[in-house]
């Protein structure tokens, strides 16, 4: 959803994108969160809503099919030492109300809920927790048989709310992966492989920030800039492009391919190395903080290789300001006094910027 904002306030064009059907959230911690979490499968009986926000998922924005939900081991815990314990679980999914969403949601746990939306997936069961040696996904939870969860809020910009339910007082240490949402986000753009070549071209092209215009790649900034250059005689066509996709891929003529363009923006190139200088602006828009995307320069001319192409190095982008939340956890349980998950109904612990990192399948 940031990059959708993004692009809509910039007026750029948007191109259809391959569907993806899974989901991590939150996607800064796509690789590894920062922090374990004990609760809800370690210790009590413990009723938890995860808020999730739209724009915390990784990949475009797409309606999302969901059959499972998974977690992975924190770092440290991966041993095989810890699990094997049994405990009940039930798991219920929903859209927020109108207005909720992580930086709003309560301690009271109905108001996170939509009742239209909300359905349970996974009747009341007994799960064994794995023993687990690595950090992928490996501690899922399939819905009930023929159960499916449709998630639109990605579209819609809805936010998600995961309940889960652990009953009982067998549980013991079992620390899942998650991640504290930093309160600051630095922006930068960070290079990535190298610009092309070809023969007539003086030196790799390239792509960078336009150092003469200060205050970097932050929310607020209207006047962040782009410089490319071809470096040729020449005045090659500009194509300015941004995906989501990290790629490595190889163009016919031995050009790098670094992502898969979702808007392109053209420009002319000037005489003294064929420079474009390309305006960029980030509206002053909170939630846009984190976003992240890559970028890519082409440059158009007819036989300078096999396809008319060459391309500059990428940049991996991170837009900064004051973050967002993208995520909030609500605890209810008592670790004197065992509860009742389903008959709680205030939360006793808040997180706000903090839950389990989680993959939907």
């Amino acid at each position: 959803m940031r990059i959708a904002l993004l692009l809509l306030s910039m007026g750029l064009t948007s191109f259809p994108v391959l569907s993806q059907v899974s989901a991590v959230h939150p996607k800064t911690a796509v690789q590894a969160g920062n922090v374990d979490e004990l609760v809800p499968f370690a210790w009590y009986a413990t009723r938890t809503q995860q808020i999730q926000d739209p724009e915390g998922f990784d990949g475009s924005p797409r309606n999302l099919v969901i059959r499972s939900v998974a977690f992975r081991m924190a770092r440290g815990w991966a041993n095989g030492t810890f699990g094997g314990f049994s405990v009940d679980v039930a798991v219920w999914m929903s859209l927020t109300p109108k207005g909720v969403d992580a930086d709003t949601a309560s301690t009271n746990f109905a108001a996170n809920a939509a009742p239209a939306t909300t359905q349970q997936v996974i009747r009341r069961r007994t799960i064994q927790t794995p023993r687990l040696t690595t950090q992928g996904f490996d501690f899922k939870l399939d819905f009930d048989k023929g159960a499916a969860f449709v998630y639109p809020g990605m579209i819609t910009g809805q936010s998600l709310c995961l309940e889960i339910r652990t009953y009982g007082t067998g549980m013991n240490f079992y620390a899942l992966d998650a991640m504290n949402e930093p309160k600051t986000i630095t922006g930068s753009s960070t290079v990535v492989g190298s610009g092309c070549q070809p023969a007539g071209v003086t030196k790799p092209a390239d792509l960078r920030p336009y150092a003469r215009y200060t205050g970097g790649l932050i929310v607020g900034n209207q006047g962040f800039r782009y410089l490319g250059n071809g470096y040729k005689a020449t005045t090659p066509l500009a194509i300015f492009a941004l995906g989501t996709a990290k790629l490595n891929a190889m163009l016919p003529g031995g050009c790098e391919l670094r992502t898969i363009p979702i808007v392109v923006q053209t420009f002319a190139t000037i005489t003294n190395d064929a420079g474009v200088t390309i305006p960029f602006p980030i509206p002053n828009v909170p939630s846009l903080a984190g976003a992240s995307f890559r970028t890519q320069l082409f440059f158009y001319e007819r036989g300078v290789t096999p396809i008319d192409l060459y391309t500059s190095n990428a940049l991996d982008n991170v837009i900064g300001g004051t973050a967002a939340l993208t995520v909030s956890t609500f605890h209810a349980y008592d670790s004197f006094n065992n509860i009742d998950p389903d008959k709680a109904t205030i939360a006793t612990h808040a997180f706000p910027g903090r839950g389990l990192v989680t993959r939907y399948n």
